[in-house]
């Protein structure tokens, strides 16, 4: 039996997510959706933590280009 490598992949079914999908089916991953994955409530926790983390460098990079400028 063989072992599989498993990937997440978020926007799956957008224009680049189109084409990293299909590459990685050739190379032989097993695929799982974003949305099939993130109605886990773990993950929706874990995907929010995300956000904020987003959020906070983003108010850095702002209030850094402020000051510089």
């Amino acid at each position: 039996m063989t072992e599989s490598k498993r990937v997440l992949v978020i926007g799956a079914t957008g224009y680049l997510g189109r084409f990293v999908t299909r590459e990685l089916k050739q190379q032989g991953y097993f695929l799982k959706k974003g949305r099939d994955e993130f109605d886990q409530p773990i993950s929706k926790v874990i995907l929010v933590l995300l956000l904020l983390v987003s959020i906070a460098q983003l108010s850095v990079t702002l209030f850094i280009m402020h000051e510089v400028m």
